[in-house]
């Protein structure tokens, strides 16, 4: 048997192979069905915050949720002058399997270590349901701009539903696994189309990476 053939059936019959072609045949569906008029990027972890901040109100909070490493807030710090960030993180890893993927609990975890961050970087340690009443208490502003970075449906539904009468019409959301992996349905991208039912939400689509970001303007929320 040729090399290239053993390739092929290897992955012709890899269920997870597979799995990752027929999310990305479904993410493309959704992108023309719904994304027609939004803008496609590579995939780099800085272009939407390129594309996206100067376009914020400045009237708000501007916050990131799931800091890990540190790479993307730094992006974010480094493009908004003296303005506070503030990042969300437990740095315990994931606090359960992500379904669908090969990331269990504990997955990405720093061991509970923050890393060397901008002066202009407020952390808060900790799981999001710990931190974020203690974090609303102390700021009262509306919020401009939300990088979720959270991967799992869980997660994101617990920021939504504490933040869901701060996020108003201009706030600026970038999702960093919205599409195009086996579940995507069943995470970020669940956890926002509920909170869009629920709040009566009017949105667009400004961009999207090549893999799997998306860019979300909010344009009205109709129900508070």
């Amino acid at each position: 048997m040729s090399k290239n053939k053993k390739s092929y059936e290897q992955y012709e019959f890899d269920l997870r192979h597979q799995l990752r072609i027929a999310a990305t045949q479904e993410s493309i569906a959704y992108i023309k069905k719904n994304m027609n008029k939004a803008l496609c990027f590579s995939h780099d972890p800085s272009v939407l915050f390129v594309y996206s901040l100067p376009k914020i109100q400045n009237k708000g909070l501007i916050l990131e949720f799931g800091v890990r490493k540190g790479k993307t807030i730094k992006e974010i710090a480094k493009r908004i002058n003296s303005k506070k960030c503030y990042g969300f993180d437990s740095f315990e890893g994931l606090p359960e399997d992500w379904s669908g993927q090969p990331y269990p609990k504990g997955a990405y975890s720093e061991k509970g270590k923050i890393p060397a961050l901008p002066k202009n970087v407020q952390i808060y340690k900790g799981w999001f349901h710990e931190t974020l009443p203690d974090f609303l208490k102390k700021n009262k502003e509306v919020i401009d701009f939300i990088h979720f970075d959270c991967d799992l449906y869980s997660s994101t539904k617990i920021i939504l539903d504490l933040l869901g009468d701060k996020i108003m019409k201009g706030t600026i959301l970038i999702f960093d696994e919205y599409f195009n992996y086996p579940t995507w349905q069943q995470h970020e991208f669940k956890a926002f189309q509920e909170f869009v039912k629920k709040r009566n939400v009017s949105y667009e689509y400004l961009a999207f990476t090549s893999k799997s970001a998306v860019c979300i303007k909010i344009n009205e929320i109709k129900s508070k």
